[in-house]
């Protein structure tokens, strides 16, 4: 569904990326991991369209860019915290120009239908997240970019937003690019995986293959630093 072909990115005479190469491919869940700084999120806003790369070509596959959708990390950018939570789905129903109900996707990410009264502030992380993520799946995406979304999450609901992911996956033939700097998860979540060091692709394959036999030496050093507390049990 995407190809990126070689895409570097620069900020004011700084390389951020340098000729990255990906095929995100439809129905994958696809991993991009890497310490923070290595440019994870600048490929994640230019597949989404937010950022133009400085060289290099982004090809779509049946899919337009209005099929692409991001949940950024910061959900304040998708949910204003001084609105009520059904003004601002009522927006975006509008918008839509369906009638759809709007119950049955605030079931679907777990959230009681009480929450349409609430100011956007007065709601946890967890459930602004989950606001921000009704809110990309009223317009229907094919491919739902996620920014960092277990960060600041504790592991209840780490895992019930990796079970989430994967229902919107499989049921919605949702597509999935993540992003995360977390490997307790990204050694289970995706199907795909590809690291990134300094703006560079290390490596790449299927994340089983990854995990278990590790080529690059920074991958290798992602692995053993990390510390793992959640088994492949828990996301199933």
């Amino acid at each position: 569904m995407i190809e990126l072909e070689n895409v570097s990115y620069s900020l004011r005479d700084i390389n951020i990326l340098s000729k990255i190469s990906l095929n995100i491919n439809k129905g994958d869940i696809f991993g991009l991991i890497g310490e923070s700084g290595a440019g994870k999120t600048t490929i994640a806003k230019i597949i989404a369209g937010v950022l133009q790369p400085t060289s290099g070509l982004i090809k779509l596959s049946n899919i337009k860019l209005s099929d692409i959708q991001l949940l950024f990390q910061n959900n304040f950018e998708l949910v204003n915290p001084h609105r009520k939570v059904r003004s601002i789905l009522n927006d975006v129903l509008s918008f839509k120009n369906k009638k759809l109900d709007i119950n049955e996707f605030l079931q679907m990410v777990g959230l009681n239908n009480s929450i349409l009264s609430k100011h956007a502030y007065q709601l946890s992380g967890g459930e602004r997240q989950r606001i921000a993520l009704v809110k990309l799946l009223i317009v229907s995406p094919k491919v739902l970019i996620l920014d960092e979304p277990f960060s600041a999450q504790d592991t209840d609901s780490q895992i019930e937003l990796v079970n989430l992911f994967k229902y919107l996956n499989s049921e919605l033939n949702i597509t999935i690019f993540c992003v995360s700097h977390d490997l307790n998860i990204m050694s289970h979540f995706p199907n795909k995986l590809s690291v990134i060091k300094n703006g560079i692709i290390v490596e790449q394959g299927e994340t089983e293959d990854i995990v278990a036999n590790a080529k690059a030496d920074y991958t290798k050093f992602l692995f053993t630093a990390a510390k793992y507390k959640l088994s492949i049990k828990d996301f199933n």
